[in-house]
This record gives C-alpha cells, sequence and structure tokens, in this order.
C-alpha cells in the first residue's frame, strides 16, 4: 500500500457515490477527522461537499502521482553512469 503525506498530489482509483471522479486529480489537504474516511482532499474540477470545500477519502481509493521529475529511469537513459555500472566494450 501506498504511503500518503499531506500536500501530495493523488488520482482517484475508485469512488462508490460520485463514479464522474474516478481519474480525477486531487490534493491531501489534511488528515479526515472523519471515522471512516484516511483523508480530506481537494479535487481538481470538483467543488467540495462540506463547507470548507474538500472531500473525504480513504487510502485505498487513492494512488499517488509521481512528479514528472520523480519518475524512474534506466541508467541506460542517464548520461552519466557510476564506473561500476558502465558496459565494459
Amino acid at each position: 500500500m501506498a504511503t500518503f503525506y499531506v500536500g501530495q498530489r493523488v488520482r482517484i482509483k475508485w469512488s462508490p457515490n460520485r463514479p464522474q471522479m474516478i481519474g480525477a486529480e486531487a490534493r491531501i489537504a489534511c488528515k479526515s477527522p472523519e471515522p471512516f474516511h484516511d483523508w480530506d482532499i481537494e479535487v481538481d474540477g470538483f467543488p467540495g461537499r462540506f463547507a470548507h470545500g474538500l472531500w473525504a477519502a480513504k487510502s485505498d481509493q487513492l494512488e499517488p502521482i509521481q512528479p514528472e521529475g520523480h519518475k524512474t529511469v534506466e541508467w541506460s537513459e542517464c548520461l552519466w553512469v557510476p564506473e561500476h555500472l558502465r558496459e565494459v566494450a
């Protein structure tokens, strides 16, 4: 299971009452005070249903969005490779 934190960008994997939100991107605003949810989130393009404008979500409803600069790459894609990983020609 993914580790989440306040401020993280996430994507909604499933929503029991709002199927139109599946695939939407959001930002985790805070830990949810509601007993059956883990996070309060701000969903892009969907004003919140609560007075503070947030939606409540469980961790298993969310997946982290990796920023472009944080995605994993292979050493073969890098300009510099540590000497011990270089192929001997």
